[in-house]
């Protein structure tokens, strides 16, 4: 997908001009771009939030439905920023993030929990201990955006007010 976006870039580029400041930024940002991680198993959720990752932040993002899944992809490339459910088959987040504690240590303070059961004693407890972020869902775009801007820096649409 990134490929194809700088692709689309250098064509317009020709059109536009080597100046053009707006597309210089775009490339910019796709080229040092971040990448994020995303686990969740509500599909639509996960696209939704990976839409929205792309759109505002020029980052790169791939999704997976479970921690197992996750850690399958954090052994082949390199995260900035982890978004997870806490409650998933297979894996769950608590389960992942112990993991990526032992296996990946620098990588367990840019976890994000998103859940549904944030008052479900197993999980508050989870989250006290350990002290991550969390979003409780649903959540709304601002709170997602707010999220990121703690952990990522401000959004491209962010700034550009």
């Amino acid at each position: 997908m990134i490929h194809c976006l700088v692709a689309v870039y250098r064509c317009l580029q020709l059109f536009a001009g080597p100046r053009d400041a707006q597309w210089k930024k775009v490339q910019d940002a796709i080229e040092k771009g971040q990448r994020v991680l995303i686990v969740d198993d509500d599909p639509l959720l996960r696209d939704l939030v990976a839409r929205v990752v792309r759109r505002d932040r020029f980052c790169q993002v791939d999704t997976v439905a479970n921690g197992q899944e996750a850690l399958e992809r954090l052994q082949g490339l390199v995260y900035d920023l982890i978004l997870c459910d806490l409650r998933m088959p297979e894996m769950d987040g608590p389960t992942f993030y112990r993991r990526v504690q032992a296996e990946y240590p620098a990588l367990a303070s840019r976890i994000i929990f998103m859940t549904v059961h944030a008052t479900r004693e197993d999980y508050a407890t989870f989250i006290r201990a350990v002290g991550v972020p969390l979003l409780t869902k649903p959540f709304a775009k601002e709170d997602l955006d707010a999220m990121l801007g703690r952990m990522m820096g401000p959004s491209r649409t962010t700034r550009a007010k």
